[in-house]
């Protein structure tokens, strides 16, 4: 059985006891894409009545959105902070095919040594404390094919801004930095612009366009499990390969045959 990541949804890191800084994501990708696996398996269930081919291990923080699905999987964690979110994957990720970082991890988390309410009629000590305490967290993306060389690792972009070609440029040298298969480039104010959610996909074979989170979601999918299928063809040998591409190819042409008949 294939096993697949997903991490969805904004961290929250604490400043103080009551106040936090996160972002604006809300995981209503990541939550498709998990369906789509999930739909996978259940078409595959339904209609030939296999073994479910997808272990799906979704990993989002507590307001993330959620699959339809979520009820039906077993592998629902919880993660809130960006340390939240490196400790579960340090431990997933070894087992992982296919580990899909959706999750927006925050860049910055701050030093709590202990508990604290900062007053809220003094700014300039508020911002003292902040730059006094505030570090930057582990980039979790970069670890993940230290964790799992063999993963099929897509990451996500998001920028503000930028030109197509420079969102490209910047998402391209992004993945090639942690090695990743693929990545999933946006940018906010194109977005905008354009009234729905668009997407450069990017991968060594180039740059696919897309519009509309349903078939973002469907292209991540698809482009991922050719990933997987390719990683998994160079196990074998070169002669094994082309013992199986002529297999194939013998199949094939037996089919044509067949149908002749």
């Amino acid at each position: 059985m294939t096993k697949v990541l997903i991490t969805s949804g904004p961290t929250s890191e604490y400043i103080d006891d009551v106040r936090v800084i996160t972002n604006i994501s809300t995981g209503k990708l990541g939550a498709r894409i998990a369906q789509r696996f999930y739909n996978e398996n259940y078409n595959k269930y339904a209609n030939n009545a296999t073994p479910l081919v997808y272990e799906i291990y979704y990993l989002h923080s507590k307001n993330a959105v959620k699959p339809i699905c979520s009820s039906h999987l077993t592998n629902f964690i919880e993660a809130n902070t960006a340390q939240d979110f490196y400790n579960q994957m340090e431990k997933l990720v070894p087992k992982m095919d296919i580990c899909i970082h959706c999750a927006a991890i925050s860049d910055f988390t701050f030093n709590r040594e202990n508990p604290v309410k900062l007053k809220s009629n003094d700014p300039e000590a508020f911002c003292d404390y902040m730059k006094a305490n505030i570090k930057m967290n582990p980039k979790i993306i970069s670890r993940i094919k230290e964790w799992n060389p063999n993963v099929v690792l897509v990451g996500f972009k998001f920028e503000v801004g930028l030109t197509q070609e420079r969102l490209i440029e910047v998402a391209e040298k992004a993945r090639k930095s942690y090695n990743g298969d693929m990545v999933v480039a946006n940018d906010k104010k194109m977005m905008q612009d354009a009234k729905e959610h668009i997407a450069y996909i990017c991968s060594d074979k180039g740059v696919m366009f897309k519009r509309g989170k349903e078939d973002i979601s469907e292209t991540i999918f698809e482009e991922t499990i050719k990933l997987l299928l390719k990683k998994r063809k160079r196990v074998f040998s070169p002669e094994t390969e082309k013992q199986i591409d002529k297999t194939l190819k013998m199949g094939e042409e037996l089919l044509k045959e067949l149908k002749k008949l």
